[in-house]
């Protein structure tokens, strides 16, 4: 009877270390997820910042009066609302092939936006080329 009792102490103890390692497996997994998510979110932000300084340089270089006409480069910070610890999106405009309009009267223009995340390491890059008509 003493025999039987001590085996099943053993039975037990090891179910406990199993059980113990099971949830901290699971407390590891979970806290993994939490920061993955986490991740996610601030590129996520960064590129929505990043788009919104996109869409302001594209109604900036439509509606301005006048637009660089040298290798000079327009750079501006996005207004608006930013998030508590971020800093403020912002675009860069620069002239292609030195500002002379092409065979079509279109004067070529590359945008760059960068828009950043709560961290100061996230950082989005958007870039885009805008034809405007040479007046």
């Amino acid at each position: 009877m003493t025999v039987a009792r001590g085996f099943s102490l053993l039975v037990v103890l090891v179910f406990l270390v199993l059980l113990g390692m099971l949830g901290f497996t699971l407390t590891h997994a979970t806290i993994m997820q939490e920061k993955i998510s986490g991740n996610l979110h601030d590129k996520q932000l960064s590129f929505l910042a990043a788009e919104a300084a996109l869409r302001e340089a594209r109604i900036y270089l439509a509606t301005a009066s006048e637009l660089p006409q040298s290798t000079a480069e327009v750079v501006r910070s996005v207004a608006g609302k930013t998030l508590p610890n971020a800093r403020a999106a912002s675009y860069r405009i620069a002239c292609i092939n030195a500002c002379r309009p092409s065979g079509s009267g279109h004067v070529y223009y590359r945008i760059l936006a960068t828009g950043f995340g709560m961290r100061a390491t996230t950082v989005s890059e958007l870039e885009m080329v805008v034809s405007v008509e040479d007046e």
